[in-house]
């Protein structure tokens, strides 16, 4: 049997744990018509490390819904700090796998540079949605994005389709 003491200190390291692995809030945007809905999601800040660059890391899994496979797609995402200023930095993630109809992947992982990624840690907030997907019999299928920059003016409403352009 613990003691009282052995206990709490037991509590308090794992509360201290999870405080140290507490997921920053995200939104998806559900862009309508998308081939493909992202069924999880989550962002949150990497450090440097020996094997990893500093940055936003997002990591996704998707579903097909469709009746025909999707062979390539990409992720968009977008990164807002603490104080809910865009970071600037779009990222587009792109996968080559094939995702058959119905199916849902592994977890896909990719990270974000964007300057100053150090006050994305906590409270910062990652965005993502499907911004584009070709589908097996060649058609190719691109998010509408003044609707993404719709929802993303709830988060900062001064933003402009320029700012989020990913092709600086």
């Amino acid at each position: 049997m613990l003691s009282r003491v052995k206990c709490a200190t037991a509590l308090l390291i794992l509360a201290t744990a999870m405080l140290a692995f507490a997921e920053n809030p995200v939104r998806v945007i559900e862009v309508p018509g998308a081939p493909l809905e992202i069924v999880e999601y989550e962002a949150r800040y990497q450090e440097d490390g020996r094997y990893v660059t500093e940055g936003v890391r997002h990591r996704v899994i998707v579903r097909n819904p469709g009746n025909q496979a999707v062979v390539a797609l990409g992720i968009g995402f977008y990164a807002f700090d603490a104080f809910n200023r865009y970071m600037g930095r779009p990222l587009t993630g792109i996968s080559m796998r094939t995702l058959d109809a119905g199916d849902t992947s592994d977890g896909m992982v990719w990270v974000q540079r964007p300057s100053a990624s150090f006050t994305f840690r906590e409270y910062g907030t990652g965005v993502a949605f499907v911004r584009i997907a070709r589908l097996s019999d060649g058609t190719i299928w691109e998010a509408d994005m003044d609707y993404v920059l719709q929802r993303l003016q709830e988060l900062e409403d001064g933003l402009t389709l320029e700012d989020i352009d990913e092709r600086d």
